[in-house]
């Protein structure tokens, strides 16, 4: 597929409109073959630029991004190794190495001037995350739970740092740019954590090659595309159901009961506010909505909180607000985020900035972020969501 004249330029396509680039390599192979394919196709005329993350998880990190610097200095490329400082006691994770990484690239790319960010992400990558979220099973039914990466994405760590991801290698094999890199006679670093089977990445990723009853690769990528599609069909009809049935003022949003609507749009609805009351990072499991959602169709009073939201159901329809208790203090010095919900300016103005809905936006499924920032404009002078 490298070698076909159409892949050449829908690759090259993503690039065209910009003036500055930043490639995140880590010196594994995908991403090592995205910076040379990178180096060696794009128009001269756009500046690139290349950053690794070291999450000093292992010992070897710290000697890899060196290599990796080094690397880049053979391309004449700028190259930065950007350092995660975990906060004191902190929990090691994945999802929070992954998060922490996002923030680095994005704020990096903003200092340096670069437009986007390009991750190496490929075709079995894309497979393995669709094949992870839907073991999880955490997701709404029939709201696009499988979705997985988008190939442009918009993703914000604050209304002051945004920035456009692009995953260019999504329908390309891992071991196709394997041997891209042999044919250039060019080395690429092993992950050893790529091997360590208490990952559930690479759980799944032994299941897929070593023939577990699951689809192959390709079609996960396929369903992925479809489950995005109806994603975006589902946000779009979630945004105009917030516009007609909901209201927000200072302190809470209130959601009207609509006849007419679906559950799944409905649920999607109601998952969607819990975030924007509570401040969470991830959308509440599907299970955990079950008995607001049956409610707020029938008209039954049910009082919960659920992801630091409270939630009040009655017969004309529900209110959310953020619960009385967990609330993080007030940062002393700004710009900051806190609460995941409140993002405070140089100046020290609280604007709303609800972090879980700015993080790895699609960029064609944008409608339900709009539709909730003009939902937080009635309560806030000043809304920063996006």
């Amino acid at each position: 597929m490298l070698a076909t004249r159409a892949w050449t330029e829908q690759f090259l396509s993503l690039f065209r409109h910009h003036k500055s680039i930043l490639v995140a390599v880590s010196g594994g192979s995908d991403s090592l073959a995205l910076l040379h394919l990178m180096k060696f196709g794009l128009d001269p005329a756009i500046a690139l630029q290349a950053a690794t993350v070291d999450h000093c998880m292992r010992p070897e990190s710290a000697a890899e991004a060196a290599c990796v610097a080094q690397i880049c200095a053979g391309l004449n490329l700028g190259h930065k190794t950007l350092v995660w400082k975990r906060d004191e006691g902190s929990r090691e994770s994945s999802d929070s190495a992954r998060l922490a990484r996002y923030a680095l690239l994005s704020q990096h790319a903003k200092e340096c001037g670069a437009q986007a960010v390009v991750l190496g992400h490929t075709l079995d990558d894309q497979a393995e995350t669709v094949l992870m979220r839907a073991v999880r099973a955490t997701e709404i039914s029939g709201t696009g739970g499988l979705a997985a990466m988008a190939e442009l994405a918009t993703h914000a760590i604050n209304p002051q740092t945004k920035v456009q991801l692009i995953r260019p290698l999504l329908d390309v094999r891992r071991t196709e740019l394997r041997d891209y890199l042999r044919s250039q006679k060019i080395q690429w670093i092993d992950d050893p954590s790529n091997v360590k089977i208490s990952s559930e990445r690479v759980r799944t990723r032994r299941a897929l090659r070593d023939g577990a009853p699951f689809p192959a690769p390709e079609a996960l990528a396929r369903l992925a595309r479809l489950s995005g599609r109806t994603r975006a069909w589902l946000n779009c009809e979630t945004a105009r159901y917030l516009r007609h049935n909901a209201v927000a003022s200072s302190d809470q949003i209130t959601l009207k009961r609509s006849e007419e609507a679906h559950e799944v749009i409905i649920a999607n609805a109601i998952a969607n506010l819990v975030l924007v009351a509570g401040g969470l990072k991830y959308r509440p499991a599907a299970g955990k909505l079950t008995d607001l959602v049956s409610a707020f169709r029938a008209g039954i009073t049910l009082r919960r909180t659920l992801g630091r939201a409270l939630i009040s159901v009655g017969k004309g329809g529900a209110t959310f607000s953020r619960e009385k208790r967990n609330i993080e203090a007030k940062p002393e010095t700004y710009p900051a985020l806190y609460d995941g919900r409140i993002f405070l300016d140089p100046e020290g103005r609280e604007h709303v900035f609800i972090e879980a809905i700015e993080q790895f936006r699609p960029v064609t499924d944008d409608s339900l972020h709009h539709a909730l920032s003009e939902l937080l404009s009635q309560r806030s002078s000043e809304p920063c969501l996006g």
